[in-house]
């Protein structure tokens, strides 16, 4: 069986990781491109959770143990805080007030119930399933090639863009940007009969801005929280935008992460400025005071312990992911046995939990020559491809 993945999030790697672990003759096609760097340290508890656990524990990595809490800090007068959510533990009355205190594009990205995982972030855990899925074989990565046609029913030929003879599957897994579908010819077709089809009425997108940041000294290395800073707003608008991220590698690393409105990224110059706000904004709650207290801090040498946070920064790379996340709407997804859409529109969660669900459609359709194979347990004694 041969098997098509497009994309190149968080939720193709998991289906990559999945199908390769159990020796499925795999084409990964990068697609767009388009993946958002995971911001904060925790993610839902739950299926969400046990699924990348699994993932992992497959792959041998030394993650750590589950710890559930909250983890999540608001930057508020100087100060950290647990935000407005913490204080319930009913369900509804918790995702009420996520929607009422962030905007629709941030309450994608917060677990209504934390985990996380004791000694990686889940970046890092998507990077290293990442690397190790491209070490194997029967896994052939194809980037830099856009699709733009697919053609058939229960089998499929999907045209690359340059080459002359279309590329057979056995089935299809779309994980790349929710509106790009409608960008390849044939796809549109193969969801009209679904809930999909209406794509662009059902579903409001926003944009993603990434700094993501080396650091020349270690910051907060002893803090596993994720931080939630407010974003100075402008006199126009009514929403209080915020900044999320995190510190990892032992307080060397960290990235931020702001959701933009359709208007804001229609100016390059909007987009500057919204940088530097978060500039701003970062130096301001992470002052001088607070690295300076911070645990095993150490500042570079020549230079006094007490330095802002803008000082530190050794590295800077700036990420823009356009119309990459859904601001309304239910959770859109196909999970059939040899068609799926799965993307992370919707959040990591809702992204590592429909892969998970999808997972389920395999068993009937996975050849091996195992008959007793267990699809959801070890596999390290399956068959090379078939």
């Amino acid at each position: 069986m041969k098997v098509a993945i497009i994309g190149d999030g968080l939720s193709a790697v998991a289906c990559a990781a999945f199908l390769a672990r159990r020796r499925v003759d795999l084409i990964w096609i990068q697609g767009t491109g388009s993946r958002m760097v995971y911001p904060i340290s925790s993610i839902s508890r739950g299926d969400a959770f046990t699924f990348l656990n699994r993932l992992a524990s497959e792959f041998e990595l030394d993650v750590g143990e589950e710890t559930q809490g909250l983890f999540i800090r608001e930057a508020r007068n100087k100060a950290f805080r647990n935000p407005p959510w913490a204080e319930t533990f009913d369900p509804d009355l918790r995702q009420s007030t996520i929607d009422e205190s962030v905007t629709s594009g941030e309450s994608r990205l917060i677990p209504l119930f934390e985990s996380r995982f004791e000694d990686l972030e889940i970046r890092e855990i998507e990077d290293a399933l990442r690397a190790r899925v491209l070490e194997m074989p029967w896994v052939k990565r194809l980037e830099g090639i856009p699709l733009l046609k697919v053609t058939g029913d229960q089998s499929y030929e999907l045209v690359l863009g340059n080459s002359a003879d279309p590329v057979k599957v056995d089935a299809l897994v779309y994980c790349d940007r929710l509106l790009g579908i409608k960008a390849i010819e044939g796809m549109p077709g193969l969801i009209s009969g679904t809930h999909l089809h209406e794509i662009g009425r059902k579903t409001k997108p926003c944009s993603v801005l990434q700094y993501l940041l080396k650091h020349r000294s270690p910051i907060a290395s002893d803090m596993k929280e994720s931080f939630c800073v407010p974003l100075q707003r402008e006199s126009d608008e009514k929403e209080q935008k915020n900044i999320w991220g995190s510190f990892s590698k032992n307080g060397m690393e960290s990235v931020w992460t702001l959701f933009l409105d359709a208007d804001e990224t229609e100016d390059n110059h909007v987009i500057v400025k919204r940088l530097r706000r978060m500039r701003q904004a970062l130096n301001k709650a992470f002052s001088a005071e607070f690295i300076s207290s911070s645990e095993n801090h150490q500042a570079p040498t020549g230079e006094p312990r007490s330095v802002d946070f803008t000082a530190l920064i050794q590295q800077e790379q700036v990420r823009f992911e356009e119309n990459f996340i859904t601001t309304r709407g239910e959770v859109l997804s196909i999970s059939q046995s040899r068609l799926a859409v799965l993307t992370d529109a919707f959040g990591a969660g809702a992204a590592l939990q429909a892969v998970e669900q999808w997972t389920h459609f395999l068993a009937g359709i996975l050849e091996t020559k195992h008959e007793s194979l267990d699809l959801f347990g070890p596999s390290s004694d399956i068959e090379p491809p078939l």
